[in-house]
C-alpha cells in the first residue's frame, strides 16, 4: 500500500444472460464480452482510516454485445479514450467505494467488471502456507452487491506463470446479489434514472483464485466465475422474470507500459486495424 505503487493488467469478462420475459416471446439471451486494460495507482494515506487513497484507469476498452445487449452498441459512439475511478485501498489490499470521476455512458457498467474484488488480492490478517483456511470479508461491490460478503478461502498450492511460482489463493461462497439497472443508467446520463425502478437481484455462486507472488503480495492473475438464478424487475413496466446469469471475469499483469492491443487478434468490426474502437 506504498504511495506510488502502480500495476497494469489486461482484463477481460463476459456476461451471460438469459431472461425469460413471456411478453418478449420467452427466454432473450443479453450478453456482453468486453477487453481492457486496468491500471491501478495507489495514493497518499486517509488520516486516521487506515486506508489509502486508490484511482483505477480503464482504457483501450473493445466490447461485443449479444442478443438484447445490442441496444447498447450506440454507447460505443461515445465512449471515452479513458475512464477514471477513485476510492480507497486497505492494507489487506481491498478496493473499496470506487466510483467514476466523470459521468460516462458505459463508466458504471465497465466499473463493475473491473472493480468486483478482482483489481486486488485480498490478503488474511495472518500469514498463510499452502494447505491454510480462513475467512474472508469482501467489501460491497456497487452494480453487483450491495452487502459485505464472506467467502471461504483456501490456499491450495502454487502454479508457475512466465516463470515465476506463484501462491494460487481460492475462495468461494454465495453472495447476495443486486445490481440497481436505474441507478446505473441514472450515473451514465442514460434515460430511465432511479425513478425507473429497475434491478436485477438474487444469490450467485461465487469461485475465485489469486494468482500471488510469496516475496512481494503482488496479484499476476486473477479468475472469477458468478453463476446463480436471479430476479429481473422492472417496477415501472409491472415485469418479473427469472434470469440465468452466468459471468467470468481473469485479469493478468502486464509489463509496466505495455499494451492489451498487442495481447489480442483485433476485432475487423469494432476496431480499424491500429485497434482504435469504432462506432458500428
Amino acid at each position: 500500500m506504498d504511495p506510488g505503487v502502480k500495476d497494469e493488467y489486461k482484463v477481460e469478462f463476459q456476461i451471460k444472460q438469459t431472461i425469460d420475459i413471456p411478453e418478449m416471446g420467452g427466454p432473450q439471451p443479453f450478453g456482453i464480452a468486453g477487453v481492457m486494460k486496468s491500471t491501478v495507482q495507489v495514493g497518499q494515506p486517509v488520516p486516521d482510516k487506515g486506508v489509502a487513497r486508490a484511482e483505477l484507469v480503464l482504457s483501450e476498452v473493445r466490447l461485443k454485445f449479444d442478443g438484447l445487449a445490442a441496444m447498447m452498441e450506440s454507447l460505443l459512439t461515445s465512449m471515452p479514450k479513458e475512464m477514471r475511478y477513485q476510492g480507497t485501498i486497505d492494507p489487506r489490499n481491498r478496493l473499496a467505494d470506487m466510483k467514476p470521476v466523470a459521468q460516462s455512458p458505459v463508466g458504471p457498467f465497465l466499473g463493475v467488471a473491473a472493480t468486483a474484488w478482482g483489481q486486488m488480492a485480498a490478503y488474511p490478517d495472518q500469514s498463510v502456507k499452502v494447505g491454510d483456511a480462513w475467512e474472508m470479508t469482501m467489501p460491497k461491490a456497487p452494480g453487483l452487491t450491495n452487502k459485505e460478503a464472506k467467502l471461504q478461502f483456501k490456499a491450495v498450492g502454487t502454479k508457475e506463470l512466465e516463470g515465476k511460482a506463484l501462491v494460487v489463493l481460492a475462495g468461494e461462497g454465495t453472495i447476495d446479489g443486486m445490481t440497481d439497472l436505474s441507478e446505473m443508467m441514472s450515473q451514465a446520463g442514460m434515460a430511465g434514472g432511479p425513478n425507473g425502478g429497475a434491478r436485477i437481484y438474487g444469490p450467485l455462486k461465487v469461485k475465485v483464485e489469486y494468482w500471488v507472488d510469496p516475496a512481494t503480495g503482488r496479484l499476476h492473475r486473477y479468475a472469477a466465475q458468478m453463476a446463480g438464478k436471479q430476479t429481473l424487475d422492472l417496477a415501472s413496466m409491472g415485469i418479473v422474470a427469472p434470469v440465468d446469469v452466468n459471468i467470468t471475469s481473469q485479469m493478468t499483469l502486464l509489463k509496466p507500459g505495455e499494451s492489451t492491443l498487442e495481447k489480442i487478434k483485433v476485432d475487423p468490426v469494432r476496431n480499424d486495424e491500429g485497434g482504435k474502437q469504432v462506432a458500428p
